[in-house]
């Protein structure tokens, strides 16, 4: 189930820290470092960020999107889903994400990257199709 992000940051931010600097992660920032605390935005202006909970409130993954407000378009996903196996709940609640940033919140447009051999490269492409 999807909810907001924001009153699950320290939830959040301890599921961040057991998995930083596993190898599996390395394609969520692109880069060589990382930061050790997980920023949620304390408003929706700059980004919609949401976690995906099972049912017994435990966080499974992690869904941002980037807003250019005045173009009103989202520049910019982050995905991250703390399972290392596939979850059909947070495969949902990604399809759900995904649907509302048109449907509900009314962009127009996504556009995000998507660094070449990250092992869920084909999923996106799925959903681009």
């Amino acid at each position: 189930m999807l909810k907001l992000a924001y009153p699950y940051k320290e939830k959040l931010q301890k599921a961040y820290n057991k998995i930083v600097y596993e190898d599996f992660y390395k394609f969520y920032n692109n880069g060589q470092w990382w930061s050790h605390e997980f920023i949620l935005a304390n408003d929706s202006w700059k980004s919609l960020e949401f976690v995906s909970v099972d049912s017994n409130d435990e966080i499974i993954g992690f869904l941002k999107a980037d807003i250019e407000r005045p173009e009103g378009y989202i520049s910019g996903l982050g995905v991250m889903s703390f399972a290392m196996k596939s979850s059909y709940c947070f495969s949902k609640d990604m399809y759900q994400f995904l649907r509302d940033l048109f449907v509900k919140f009314n962009f127009y447009k996504i556009t995000f990257n998507v660094v070449i051999g990250n092992p869920v490269e084909k999923m996106y492409d799925k959903y681009v199709e």
